[in-house]
């Protein structure tokens, strides 16, 4: 097998910054009534450009401007902290939203609710991920991970480890979710590949194909360990 191809392209990274951040549940926000108002319009302003490039770019741009408003009323807000790092990170302001992360964590009361501290440590490891720094944003998805497990931040986890070589530890971190999608399969693929464990890599890989047989690396994968793929038709078999 050759190298452990997991980053995105530049165009995919583009794409998924363009999406709406996904969120566990609705922030209550804000106490202060005036960085609240301020807060709510801008998640409203997301929500409304979904789906329009256009309205996607100027919306984003929107997000930054309130956030950054609000935080003039509210500086250690974590809430406010998140939705402007979020807005840094969808701008391809990868730095500022790292930095944005990082002080208010810094700053958080131990007594913060789980949802903002979330929320910031999955944005410092996403903005991490994209600037390729693998064990930066390896610990990020840890600290996430520790206040709720979730099958998007094992998929990043993983892949950071893998990227770090630490095939055992993405083994162990993939744990029970291996069979979540066709991702989390692929990847614990590649992990046991790495680990040398071909006969556990083949029964992951057979079945992200079962299920998505038009995924070109998980082909790429059988085909390296001798498996005949072959297109028929509208779909691909072995």
């Amino acid at each position: 097998m050759g190298d452990l191809d997991l980053d995105p392209s530049p165009k995919a990274r583009k794409d998924s910054r363009a999406r709406v951040p996904r969120r566990s549940k609705v922030s209550e926000g804000p106490q202060d009534p005036r960085a609240k108002a301020l807060y709510e319009q801008a998640i409203n302003v997301i929500v409304e450009s979904v789906g329009d490039p256009a309205k996607t770019k100027e919306g984003v741009k929107q997000q930054i401007r309130l956030m950054e408003e609000a935080t003039q009323i509210v500086p250690d807000d974590p809430h406010i902290a998140s939705e402007l790092a979020n807005g840094y990170y969808r701008d391809g302001q990868l730095d500022r939203s790292v930095q944005v992360c990082r002080s208010a964590i810094e700053k958080m009361d131990p007594g913060t609710s789980d949802d903002p501290a979330e929320s910031l440590w999955r944005q410092l490891g996403m903005a991490h991920l994209d600037k390729d720094e693998w064990a930066d944003a390896a610990s990020a998805f840890r600290e996430q991970l520790r206040i709720r497990r979730c099958p998007e931040c094992v998929i990043h986890l993983a892949t950071c480890l893998l990227k770090l070589g630490e095939a055992q530890d993405a083994i162990e971190v993939l744990g029970s979710d291996v069979d979540f999608s066709h991702e989390t399969l692929l990847l614990a693929g590649r992990a046991h590949i790495a680990t040398g464990q071909h006969g556990r890599a083949e029964g992951f890989l057979l079945e992200a194909f079962r299920t998505s047989s038009w995924n070109t690396e998980v082909r790429a994968e059988l085909q390296a360990l001798g498996f005949v793929v072959r297109e028929e038709g509208d779909h691909w078999i072995l």
